[in-house]
């Protein structure tokens, strides 16, 4: 194992990938406890990160899932078949174990989509990013509610005394939306950061009916994208041993609001407990994102 860890680090990836792979070959046929499989897919998810034949694939994959959305595996395995079948099986299994794609078990294949092509939540994926659960460790739903209330200034118990029904519809803003509305009574309420928002967008409005339901759907968003950072957060945690870096994408990394700005620092470092990391951000329409790096990412964007 250390020699295949050191000619990752080498950039040989044709070796590593190769007695990688025949790793886990090994653990299938020796019927290895599930635990050992667990950490050995967490280390081959952070090889894909740097794998550049993983890149090349998934960056004509990714499109023509886009195109062609439920498109089967071994149809598209047809139509890029300058790649070698078991680079191809493995670049495919790997990103929907990392949630870069989705696989639905269709036949003797899969059908294939992307992770924003999901309308129906009874779907099944193999990635992780659609198996977030309602409840995350330290971050029950209930929890996640009192927070909404304090960041969007409502009246405390307003969402948490119809948890239920919010419940049923978390995962969908045409579900949940208009629960919010319920709770609010369909009027406008004083929220001070939301008025600044609006008036620096140009987005403000007379009409009522509007302005209410705007105001609902901002409240959805900023629990959703809260409820996904915090459980990527809880994945990430898990590989910085492997990738010990994290980088902040979006205008939270720039002192002046950059919607491009990057920021790369360790992922122990004390900056990641501030309010300016999407699982603690305050701001309103946030889309900022992070990323795990291994020390060869870090050396060579």
């Amino acid at each position: 194992m250390e020699e295949v860890k050191r000619a990752w680090k080498n950039g040989d990836f044709d070796f590593a990938r190769t007695w990688l792979q025949k790793m886990a070959y090994t653990l299938t046929a020796a019927k290895a406890p599930e635990a050992v499989h667990d950490k050995f897919k967490a280390l081959m998810v952070a090889f894909t990160r740097d794998d550049p034949l993983y890149t090349n694939i998934m960056s004509q994959v990714v499109p023509a899932i886009k195109a062609n959305p439920g498109v089967v595996q071994s149809t598209l395995a047809k139509r890029f078949s300058e790649y070698d079948a078991e680079h191809f099986r493995y670049a495919l299994y790997f990103a929907a174990e990392s949630g870069d794609i989705v696989r639905v078990k269709k036949g003797r294949s899969y059908a294939l989509t992307l992770p924003n092509q999901q309308e129906s939540k009874s779907v099944k994926s193999e990635g992780m990013r659609l198996d977030t659960p309602l409840d995350l460790p330290g971050h029950s739903f209930i929890d996640q509610l009192k927070w909404l209330e304090t960041w969007a200034c409502l009246p405390k118990g307003i969402l948490t005394q119809r948890v239920e029904e919010l419940a049923a519809a978390w995962d969908t803003e045409q579900g949940m939306t208009p629960v919010i509305l319920q709770c609010v009574n369909g009027k406008p309420w004083v929220w001070p950061a939301y008025e600044a928002y609006a008036k620096e967008n140009n987005e403000e409005c007379e009409d009522e009916a509007r302005q209410v339901k705007d105001m609902a759907k901002h409240v959805y968003r900023k629990y959703q994208s809260n409820h996904r950072a915090h459980h990527r957060k809880l994945q990430i945690d898990t590989l910085t041993h492997m990738r010990p870096y994290w980088e902040l994408c979006g205008r939270c990394a720039s002192p002046t609001g950059d919607e491009n700005a990057t920021l790369i620092l360790d992922a122990d470092d004390t900056f990641w407990d501030t309010h300016r990391v999407p699982w603690h951000c305050d701001q309103l329409d946030c889309r900022c994102y992070v990323n795990s790096l291994s020390e060869y990412e870090r050396n060579h964007p």
